[in-house]
């Protein structure tokens, strides 16, 4: 009897070790606060991606890079529409101005275009500009969130030398992993429903964070608190990995990937632990009666 218990809880254990590492990866949701200069995306939603302007700066500058004329500037009202594919990028320059410019994708017709209030349409060239301020007594601008939606990058990668730059950096930030618990554990046990935090990383000044594949969805709005200086991105993926390099890092360190291992379903899974313990349980519950199984026979 007693042989034959402890061979059943070895059983019931080894099978409850595998079957838990046999868990597939959870779905996660990447949620990303940061403080930072800069956020650059690539448009994968125009529609989505779209800005309504309400007197924004428009800076032209010629086409041709030798050309001596001087910029052109204007007050424009209207939708700004960038098409499929083409780099968003908002920057913070000096207090209370965004800086916004777009990168076609290479491709003819490719650029984005401002609708105006009277009806006109402007094309944009990449050497264009909008400028956003709501201090400027000429073109005061009206603007709040802008949107985010397409893979990209958060602040740039800080170097040092003779070339160091630190007008794109990220200055703080964290990223909440969230996931997906299991709602039927091996089909037919009942799990746990909604979504459980799986993880916290906080960002370190002057690193960047990085999406290829997938989108971020959200917006990007200018922080008043800290003179205007900073842009608020407020950011979530259902990507499964996010990259995070380090400032100062070399080319060869590479980057760090940030999201939710298979491992995790095992320690923070509220229905995953649920089965734990009640495994712990069987085990423990075995282990007592073929002890006083013993004791009785003895």
């Amino acid at each position: 009897m007693l042989k034959r218990s402890l061979f059943v809880s070895a059983i019931l254990a080894l099978a409850g070790l595998i079957g838990l590492w046999m868990l597939p990866k959870p779905d996660a949701l990447l949620s990303l606060s940061a403080q930072t200069n800069y956020v650059s995306y690539r448009v994968m939603d125009p529609n989505a991606s779209a800005l309504q302007l309400i007197n924004a700066r428009l800076i032209q500058r010629p086409s041709d890079p030798f050309s001596t004329e001087p910029a052109s500037e204007t007050c424009v009202s209207g939708r700004l529409l960038p098409q499929l594919g083409n780099q968003v990028s908002y920057e913070t320059i000096g207090s209370d101005v965004i800086s916004i410019s777009i990168a076609g994708n290479g491709q003819a017709g490719s650029t984005a275009r401002i609708e105006t209030v009277d009806n006109q349409i402007l094309e944009l060239s990449e050497l264009d500009r909008l400028e956003l301020s709501a201090e400027r007594e000429n073109c005061k601008s009206e603007f709040g969130a802008l949107p985010v939606w397409g893979p990209g990058e958060i602040g740039s990668v800080r170097t040092f030398g003779a070339t160091q730059s630190f007008s794109k950096e990220l200055l703080s930030g964290e990223i909440i992993i969230s996931a997906k618990a299991i709602e039927k554990l091996f089909f037919v046990i009942p799990g746990a429903t909604g979504l459980y935090e799986a993880g916290r990383v906080t960002l370190p000044a002057g690193s960047q964070v990085r999406l290829d594949e997938g989108g971020w969805i959200g917006s990007v709005r200018l922080r008043p608190d800290v003179g205007g200086t900073l842009l608020q991105a407020d950011l979530s993926t259902e990507s499964d990995t996010v990259w995070l390099w380090r400032a100062g890092a070399s080319s060869d360190a590479g980057a760090i990937p940030i999201g939710a291992s298979a491992f995790v379903r095992q320690t923070r899974d509220p229905g995953v632990i649920g089965l734990q313990i009640a495994l712990a349980m069987i085990l423990l519950i075995t282990q007592t009666v073929s002890g006083l199984a013993q004791t009785v026979r003895s």
